[in-house]
């Protein structure tokens, strides 16, 4: 049967305020017959901001995810490979990134920043 599988990302999780939920990246190899598969990444400009879309929120489903850009979304994401953790939480079977809180991560980057400065400036007294 012919088939074409569109799978759903971090990005358009936040985008549709949780209407359209991301979906784990992986293939298994328990078809009958052969199978090919062509994967193409797309991502947004850097400085795009990444928020839900109006016609997504609404009083019944207010507001779930916060607001971002595409070089937030790519820092964390690598950021978080790069320190073995991936972006699929088995336990919940959800994307753990398309949940970041980004508000959160931006706050406790300014208070390290800030306690930086600090010891910087208490060791040039």
């Amino acid at each position: 049967p012919a088939e074409f599988v569109v799978i759903i990302g971090d990005v358009l999780e936040r985008m549709t305020n949780g209407v359209l939920q991301a979906t784990p990246h992986r293939v298994l190899p328990s078809l009958p017959h052969e199978r090919y598969a062509i994967i193409r990444f797309n991502a947004l400009r850097a400085d795009t901001p990444v928020a839900p879309l109006a016609p997504f929120v609404t009083a019944e489903r207010p507001k779930a995810y916060s607001d971002t850009t595409m070089a937030e979304i790519m820092e964390v994401t690598i950021g978080n490979l790069e320190a073995g953790r991936g972006a699929w939480d088995a336990v919940q079977d959800r994307s753990s990134t398309a949940r970041f809180d980004y508000d959160e991560w931006r706050r406790r980057a300014a208070a390290a920043g800030a306690a930086r400065a600090a010891a910087s400036a208490r060791d040039e007294l």
